[in-house]
């Protein structure tokens, strides 16, 4: 991905975060259990998809989060990461 930094966000558990401008790119090296969480980005995400093909991906917020809640979660199918190495998700921001 040309022209991408880093980010000022933490490192998450499951992989590594870059950014563009008003896109961030969620590197996933880990095959999630479930969801793919995003701490602190509830609310400030518009859309997510794919690198590799440009498919979206499910943006949720758990049915029992309140309204202070401030993560997002990504759904993927865990057993099909498209990608077994880096699986990317480009999600851009609002």
């Amino acid at each position: 991905i040309y022209g991408c930094g880093r980010c000022n966000l933490a490192k998450p558990e499951w992989g590594r975060l870059t950014q563009c401008g008003k896109t961030l790119y969620a590197h996933i090296l880990e095959k999630p259990a479930g969801p793919v969480a995003l701490a602190g980005l509830a609310g400030k995400v518009a859309k997510a998809r794919l690198l590799g093909d440009g498919s979206e991906v499910n943006i949720s917020k758990p049915w029992n989060a309140g309204e202070n809640a401030k993560d997002l979660f990504l759904s993927l199918q865990p057993a099909a990461l498209p990608d077994g190495l880096d699986t990317v998700v480009a999600l851009e921001l609002v």
